[in-house]
C-alpha cells in the first residue's frame, strides 16, 4: 500500500497480483491476460530480474506510465514514476526490494 499511495497513480481501484512467473513464456502469458485491466496492477519484482521483467512490459503493455518503489519505509527509500521506457534506461542503479 505505501508504494501504491507513492506512486501517485490511481488507487481507487488496483490488482495486487505479487510476483510474475519466473519462466519467460508464462510471463508473458500473464501479462497478456492483465494488459487490458481498467485497474492500477501492482507486481513484486527482484532486483535481477527488473530489466526483463520491464522489457516484457514494454511488449505486452506499451510504454505506459509506471512506478518503481524501491526499500519502501527503509533509510534508502525511493520511487520512480515515468515511461516503463524511461525506467530501462534507470536499471543499472536498480538494488534493493521494489514494487
Amino acid at each position: 500500500m505505501p508504494a501504491l499511495i507513492a506512486s501517485s497513480i490511481s488507487s481507487e481501484h488496483f490488482t495486487f497480483y505479487g510476483f510474475l512467473s519466473s519462466k519467460e513464456s508464462q510471463a508473458r502469458k500473464e501479462l497478456e491476460l492483465l494488459k487490458d485491466s481498467e485497474y492500477t496492477l501492482v507486481f513484486y519484482e527482484a532486483p535481477h530480474r527488473m530489466a526483463k521483467t520491464l522489457n516484457l512490459m514494454l511488449e505486452e503493455f506499451g510504454d505506459r506510465y509506471i512506478s518503481i518503489s524501491r526499500e519502501i519505509s527503509k533509510l534508502h527509500e525511493s520511487v520512480f514514476v515515468g515511461k516503463i521506457n524511461e525506467a530501462l534506461n534507470v536499471t543499472s542503479e536498480f538494488k534493493g526490494e521494489f514494487v
